[in-house]
C-alpha cells in the first residue's frame, strides 16, 4: 500500500532499514519507491501454490518460534523440513518441495510471509532450474534495479531474478523475486561450465575476504590474527570441499591454490593478489561497490560469492543480493567500509584494502567511475534507462525508479567526481615517480624470454617469438609470457616430460603443411606429458601438427583437460593436423571460441573424447574421428553450449557416442558418415539438432534425444524426410523428434557457411512448428546410461 503521508513513509523506511539511514535531506528519493497492490498484468511471472492451511500454519509457526526467541538456531534448523507441496504454472502442475529460506532468516519476514526455497521434483526444470528461492520483496529492498543495471552495464555477473505474483495456499498473492540457486549448475545453465563455486558449509567462499580482531590496533596483530583465522578456513575447506569424484592431486591443487592467495592476502604481497584476478573485471567490481556505496556484509566469508574460471585461473566475485547499499545516505559519500566494528570485534575488509591498493586496479576503477558519473552520453542512457524502467515497473507500481536513479547520480555526482579526482591525482603523481608502472618484466633477472631459452633456440621480432625448426627436450613447465606471439614451424620436434606443460597466452601460430611438421610428444613411451596450450589468444592458427602422449594439468589456477587446448581465444583455425593417443580425458579441448574452423584432421585412439568443444561457434568439417580402445565412454566430437555445423565428417568404431551434443547447443549435421558406433549421434539437454543428409551403417541406434542432466531438459531433433524412415532412433518422454522435408537452398546454404551464424534463423518457432509440415515420430523407453 502507498503510504499517505511522509511521516508514514519515514516510519516505514525506519522500519526497513534503520533510523542509521535515514538522513534530515531525502528530497531526492521523492517518491519513494513502494509497493503498492500486485499488478494484473498478464505478462508477469504469476504462478500458484497448493498447499493445505494445516502445513502453512506448521511452517509460519516453527518461523516464528525463531523470530520471537523461543528456539535458537540450532533447533530451528533442525525443524526446518521440506514440505510437499504443487505448484501450477501456466496451468501446468509441477511437484514441488518447500521450506522457509536461510539459516538465520531474521530479515526473511514481512507481513506473515517469508522467503522460501523451492525444489522442483519429477526431475523438471522451471524458471532455470530445479532449485531456485521465492525472496519477499522486503528482503531486497529498493536498489535491485540499480544493482542490476550498473552491474550489466560494467560487466559483473550477478545472481539473477526475476519478479513474480506467487499465491500460497488461501493467502492471496504477494510479490517475490525468483532467485536461481547459486552453485556450478547455475554456471551450466547459464553457458560456462568452466567458472565452479567452492564453498562448504560455513562459508561461502575459501578467500579470506575479512578479518575478525578483537578492539585493537596494531599491524602486527591484524596479522596474528589473519593468519589464525586463514588456518581455521583452510582446514575446514579441506575437510568438508565436495570433491568426492577429484583424484588426491587435484584435492592438494585446490588447496594449494587458495592457501597461497590467503597467504598474500595477509602478506600483503599485491602483485601476487593481483595474479589471481581479471584486473578488467575486478575493477569494474570495486567501481560498482564505491558507485552504489557497498558495505560490508555481501564480502563477509558466509556471503562472499566468488567463482573460479578454470580456463583462465581467475577469481570473479559475483553480486548478491547481501551487498547492502549505502546510497540512501545523503550526506556521507559512499566509500570502501575497510574496516567497521559490530559488537566487541572489529572487521577488517582485508581483500578489498588489498585489491584497491593496486595501481593498475585503482586506475581502471576511477575511470569506469568518471565514466559513469561525468559523461554526457552516460547521462543520456540513465534517462533512457529511466524510461525503460518506468514503463516495465509501473506494472509493480515501483514508482519512477529511473528518476531515483537519475536524481541519485546528479546529488551524488560532485562528491563522487571529486573523491576520485583526488585519487586520480596521486596515482598519476605514483606513475611519474616510476619509469615503467611494471618494472617485473623489464627487469633484467625477469625477462620474458629468459626461461624460454632455456629450451628453445628463438627468434625474437617486435613481440614476436620465432622458435626456430629443431629438436628440443623439455623437463619442466614453461609458460610464454602475456603479449608476446609465438610461432613454430617446422621440421620441430618438441619431447616433453611427464608431468610437464606448455602454455602460451599470446597468439599462435604453427605453419608446416607439407612432410616438415611440427611434431610434440612425450619423452616416455609409458608416462604422458601434462599439456599443450593456448590460453587467450586473438588468433590461433594450426596448420601441420602431430600431438600425443598429452595428459591433463593444473597450471595458474587453468585446469587443462586435453592433450591439446585451445582456450579463451578468439579465431580458431585447426587443420592438417593429427590429435592421436592423448592420455587425458579429450585429445583436443577448445573452450570459449567466437570462430573456430577445424578441417582436414585426424583424431585417433585419445583415451577418452577425441574433441571436446564448449561455448565455440564455428564449423568441424573434412575431418576423420576414431576409437580402437580406451575409455568405454569416449566420444568421437563432444559439443556443450556451442553453435556448430558438422559437415563430412567421418566417424567410426566408438564404443558410446560418435557425436554427443548438449547443454542448449545448436548443430547442424550434414553429409556425415557413421559407422559402426554404438550411438552415432546423441542429442540432449535443451539441444536442438538438424540431421540433413548423412550416411548411417552398422550402429547400435543412429540418432538418439533424451535427458541427461536434471538442471536441464529434452531435446528438439530435426530429420531430413528423406532418410527418417531408414534410420534407427530412440527418444525419451521430455524430447522430440520431427521429420521435414529440406529443401536444395538449405543444403547449399549449409555446405557454404563458414560458421553457425550464418544459419541461426534455421530453429526459430515459425520455420519448425508447423502442424501441416511436420509430422511426429513415435517415442521409445530406451535410454543410455549417461
Amino acid at each position: 500500500m502507498l503510504m499517505a503521508s511522509s511521516q508514514l513513509i519515514l516510519i516505514s523506511l525506519q522500519k526497513i532499514f534503520g533510523p542509521g539511514y535515514i538522513s534530515k535531506s531525502l528530497s531526492y528519493l521523492d517518491p519513494i519507491l513502494t509497493l503498492s497492490k500486485p499488478s494484473t498484468d498478464p505478462k508477469l511471472i504469476q504462478f500458484d501454490i497448493k498447499l493445505p492451511d494445516k502445513e502453512w500454519n506448521e511452517i509460519s509457526a516453527h518461523y516464528m518460534k525463531l523470530m520471537e526467541k523461543k528456539i535458537n538456531n540450532d533447533e530451528y534448523l533442525a525443524g526446518n523440513i521440506w514440505h510437499k507441496a504443487k505448484l501450477v504454472y501456466r496451468g501446468h502442475p509441477y511437484r514441488i518441495k518447500l521450506r522457509p529460506h536461510g539459516r538465520e532468516p531474521s530479515g526473511h519476514l514481512h507481513r506473515g510471509m517469508m522467503s522460501l526455497e523451492i525444489k522442483i521434483r519429477d526431475n523438471r526444470n522451471l524458471f532455470g532450474g530445479r532449485k531456485f528461492n521465492l525472496i519477499i520483496y522486503e528482503r531486497i529492498k529498493y536498489l535491485f534495479e540499480p544493482k542490476k543495471y550498473l552491474s550489466e552495464k560494467l560487466g559483473i555477473t550477478h545472481i539473477k531474478s526475476q519478479v513474480a505474483k506467487v499465491k500460497i495456499g488461501n493467502l492471496g498473492y504477494k510479490v517475490f523475486f525468483i532467485e536461481n540457486k547459486f552453485d556450478n549448475s547455475y554456471f551450466e545453465i547459464n553457458g560456462n561450465s568452466s567458472l565452479k563455486v567452492f564453498k562448504w558449509a560455513e562459508f561461502k567462499s575459501p578467500i579470506l575476504s575479512t578479518v575478525r580482531r578483537p578492539g585493537i590496533s596494531g599491524k602486527q596483530k591484524i596479522k596474528a590474527a589473519a593468519y589464525e583465522q586463514n588456518k581455521s578456513m583452510l582446514a575446514k575447506f579441506g575437510e568438508s570441499l565436495d570433491l568426492v569424484k577429484t583424484d588426491v592431486n587435484q584435492k592438494q591443487y585446490y588447496l594449494t591454490f587458495f592457501n597461497k592467495l590467503n597467504t598474500c592476502i595477509i602478506e600483503n604481497d599485491l602483485d601476487c593478489v593481483k595474479s589471481y584476478f581479471d584486473v578488467e573485471y575486478i575493477s569494474s567490481f570495486l567501481a560498482l561497490k564505491e558507485l552504489l556505496g557497498f558495505k560490508w556484509h555481501g564480502v563477509m566469508p558466509d556471503n562472499f560469492f566468488v567463482a573460479w574460471n578454470q580456463s583462465n585461473g581467475k577469481l570473479y566475485p559475483i553480486i548478491n543480493r547481501d551487498y547492502y547499499t549505502s546510497v540512501f545516505e545523503t550526506n556521507t559519500l559512499p566509500n570502501y567500509f575497510y574496516e567497521f566494528k559490530e559488537g566487541a570485534y572489529h572487521f577488517n575488509l582485508i581483500l578489498i584494502k588489498r585489491l584497491n591498493s593496486i595501481p593498475e586496479i585503482n586506475h581502471l576503477k576511477i575511470k569506469k567511475i568518471l565514466a559513469i558519473t561525468g559523461q554526457k552520453k552516460e547521462k543520456e542512457e540513465y534517462i533512457k534507462f529511466r524510461n525503460q524502467s518506468r514503463d516495465r515497473l509501473t506494472k509493480l507500481k515501483y514508482n519512477r525508479l529511473g528518476q531515483v536513479i537519475q536524481n541519485f547520480m546528479h546529488h551524488k555526482r560532485d562528491q563522487i567526481r571529486g573523491n576520485v579526482t583526488q585519487n586520480w591525482d596521486k596515482l598519476h603523481k605514483y606513475y611519474r615517480k616510476r619509469k615503467n608502472p611494471q618494472p617485473n618484466f623489464q627487469r633484467k633477472n625477469h625477462h620474458p624470454l629468459i626461461t624460454v631459452k632455456e629450451f628453445f633456440r628463438v627468434k625474437l621480432i617486435g613481440n614476436t617469438i620465432h622458435i626456430l625448426p629443431g629438436k628440443y627436450t623439455i623437463t619442466r613447465n614453461i609458460i610464454f609470457p602475456k603479449k608476446y606471439s609465438v610461432e613454430i614451424s617446422g621440421p620441430t620436434k618438441i619431447e616433453i616430460s611427464p608431468k610437464s606443460s606448455i602454455v602460451i597466452q599470446g597468439n599462435f601460430k604453427i605453419f608446416s603443411p607439407n612432410s616438415n611438421r611440427v611434431q610434440i610428444s612425450s619423452t616416455s613411451l609409458t608416462k604422458p606429458f601434462g599439456a599443450f596450450a593456448i590460453n587467450g589468444a586473438e588468433n590461433c592458427n594450426i596448420d601441420g601438427l602431430d600431438i600425443s602422449g598429452g595428459s591433463q594439468a593444473w597450471i595458474t589456477g587453468s585446469f587443462y583437460s586435453g592433450g591439446l587446448n585451445i582456450y579463451n581465444c578468439k579465431n580458431v583455425s585447426v587443420k592438417n593436423t593429427t590429435v592421436s593417443k592423448n592420455y587425458a580425458d579429450d585429445g583436443l579441448n577448445i573452450k570459449l571460441c567466437d570462430h573456430l574452423q577445424i578441417r582436414d584432421s585426424k583424431f585417433l585412439n585419445n583415451f577418452a573424447d577425441q574433441v571436446d568443444i564448449d561455448y565455440c561457434n564455428g564449423v568441424v568439417e573434412n575431418s576423420v574421428f576414431s576409437d580402437s580402445g580406451g575409455d568405454d565412454n569416449g566420444d568421437g566430437i563432444d559439443v556443450s553450449g556451442s553453435e556448430i555445423i558438422l559437415r563430412n565428417n567421418h566417424f567410426s568404431t566408438f564404443r558410446d557416442k560418435a557425436v554427443s551434443l548438449g547443454e542448449k547447443s545448436k548443430v547442424i549435421l550434414a553429409s556425415n558418415t557413421f559407422l559402426k558406433n554404438k550411438l552415432a549421434i546423441a542429442v540432449k539437454d535443451l539441444t536442438d539438432a538438424i540431421i540433413l543428409e548423412n550416411k548411417f551403417s552398422g550402429n547400435q541406434i543412429d540418432v538418439i534425444g533424451y535427458q541427461k542432466k536434471e538442471i536441464f531438459d529434452g531435446a528438439n531433433i530435426y530429420i531430413d524426410k528423406k532418410i527418417s524412415e531408414s534410420i534407427s532412433y530412440a527418444i525419451d518422454t521430455r524430447s522430440n523428434i520431427f521429420q521435414k522435408k529440406y529443401s536444395q537452398d538449405l543444403l547449399t546454404q549449409t555446405a557454404k557457411a563458414t560458421r553457425y551464424t550464418n544459419l541461426s534463423n534455421l530453429f526459430g518457432k515459425g520455420y519448425y512448428v508447423d502442424t501441416r509440415d511436420i509430422s511426429h515420430l513415435a517415442r521409445s523407453s530406451w535410454l543410455p546410461n549417461n
